[in-house]
């Protein structure tokens, strides 16, 4: 064999320090290149997820913002509703219009009281009334038939009823049958017995409570004595620097209970509908036929802030109808 078929040892050794020296390709590094592609998008990725929870976070907050809105004028609607429906209510019979064939053929149905106004008894209106202020539609109501109870005897200035004792002095109450009613001032409360001061009323179209009206007698006609309630709906400025919707109890003689029931109320609409009519008009319209009224249409615009903060509101403008109860078969 020739020398010639095999490399020198030297060669051989060079050969092998060459393959030792070069690194196989999959360890070699990244470049600048693919660094910064990889980095891009990682970032893409990223901006990606955070754009959807944002998306996702302006919807959850949207669709509470509007849940907010529809509780609040559930709540707001079912309250108000409940002093509607008992607006001109006594305990005794229902009271009738005095221009109706109804009213002629059965005056026992009657009586027709003129309800307390603010600050005190006096000549204020039929039942309910509307008006405005500088935020929007106010309405006042009067009623007596919550803590209505049974008179026992009625002689001279005083009335007994059958319960324990439950009114004080300076209260404002309704003493009535189904044929006459009395509007009264306690002067004093002793037990069960209420002495009293008769306020100007009327208990029939152009009658007056005074010292020739008949007694009450519950031997011939159940009687009852009840507390009036005087509640008025608006919308008002609050301490939060927005507006809200306020039920307000009035004490007469012991100043007013104000109640927050709803924020975010941008206003208040009501219309009214009379007798014969098919749309409902405002309490300008009405003039002074409150007696006639038959049901009262409430607007609410209401707003809230997705997330809570100030700016970018929803609104929304929800219609409710309530039909006086004591004015409707």
């Amino acid at each position: 064999m020739s020398a010639g078929a095999f490399p020198s040892l030297p060669r051989m050794w060079a050969r092998r320090r060459r393959t030792i020296a070069t690194p196989p390709t999959s360890m070699a590094g990244l470049s600048l290149i693919e660094l910064m592609i990889a980095v891009v998008l990682g970032l893409l990725v990223v901006l990606a997820a955070i754009g959807l929870f944002t998306s996702n976070r302006a919807v959850y907050d949207s669709t509470e913002a509007l849940s907010r809105i529809q509780e609040n004028a559930r709540a707001g609607f079912e309250l108000m509703a409940r002093d509607l429906r008992a607006a001109d209510g006594t305990a005794c019979r229902t009271p009738v219009d005095p221009s109706t064939a109804a009213a002629a053929a059965s005056p026992e149905k009657m009586p027709l009281i003129r309800w307390a106004g603010t600050g005190g008894l006096g000549l204020w209106g039929d039942g309910l009334r509307g008006r405005s202020n500088g935020f929007g539609d106010v309405i006042e109501l009067r009623s007596a038939t919550a803590g209505a109870v049974p008179i026992v005897t009625h002689i001279f200035n005083e009335l007994r009823h059958a319960d324990s004792p439950r009114f004080k002095k300076a209260d404002e109450l309704l003493a009535c049958d189904s044929n006459t009613g009395y509007l009264l001032t306690a002067t004093g409360v002793k037990g069960n017995t209420v002495s009293y001061r008769e306020a100007p009323c009327n208990a029939s179209p152009g009658g007056n409570c005074d010292a020739t009206r008949p007694l009450l007698d519950p031997a011939r006609r159940p009687a009852f004595l009840a507390p009036v309630a005087a509640i008025r709906w608006e919308v008002g400025a609050n301490a939060r620097g927005g507006r809200s919707l306020y039920r307000v109890a009035s004490g007469f003689g012991s100043g007013d209970d104000r109640a927050e029931v709803i924020d975010g109320v941008r206003t208040l609409t009501l219309s009214y509908l009379l007798p014969g009519k098919t749309q409902y008009v405002s309490a300008a319209q009405v003039g002074t036929e409150w007696k006639a009224v038959r049901a009262v249409r409430i607007a609410l615009e209401l707003e809230a802030s997705p997330g809570g903060g100030a700016g970018n509101e929803i609104g929304r403008r929800i219609v409710h109808v309530v039909s006086l109860r004591n004015r409707n078969p």
